[in-house]
């Protein structure tokens, strides 16, 4: 298992050296006026390699585009700048430098996204630590499941229409 978890935490190599893994910009759906039938663009933050595969994977399978898989705090706020993705998912405990709260605070005051939080930690301390600091946010523990996923995306969805 340890080793294991060596080789997930290899994701900063897989990833490049700038901790992500971004997809080229879409063009505007404005310009062929299909915003009323394009499918919710996620970008998946998230530190644990197969985590973020499985995450992917799960999306695709149910539906989303994957705008791009980031590991670093740092690294989601250039992505999301980068995208503008309709959701994040985010995990709380990414490491070194910015924690996913931080990155998702600083997400949230630049432009009207969806954060849904995923993480190990599923305690009453890190809700909290959540609730505090992005009121109304949802917490998904791992492991996702796909019934879970699309739910909690999907009652976001309802909240932005």
């Amino acid at each position: 298992m340890i080793l294991l978890r060596g080789v997930m935490r290899a994701s900063e190599a897989l990833f490049g050296s700038e901790g992500h893994r971004p997809r080229p910009p879409l063009n505007d759906p404005s310009d062929d006026g299909a915003t009323d039938q394009r499918r919710l663009r996620v970008m998946i933050v998230e530190d644990e390699l197969f985590v973020a595969m499985h995450l992917e994977s799960v999306l695709e399978e149910i539906g989303y585009e994957v705008t791009g898989i980031v590991s670093s705090g740092e690294s989601a706020l250039e992505e999301f700048s980068l995208q503008k993705p309709d959701f994040v998912l985010m995990d709380i405990n990414l490491g070194v430098g910015i924690n996913g709260i931080a990155a998702a605070q600083q997400i949230r005051s630049t432009g009207d996204v969806e954060i849904i939080f995923v993480s190990a930690y599923s305690d009453a301390a890190t809700r909290t630590r959540v609730e505090a600091a992005l009121p109304g946010s949802r917490i998904l523990s791992k492991p996702v499941t796909p019934s879970g996923l699309k739910s909690a995306i999907e009652a976001h969805a309802l909240k932005r229409q």
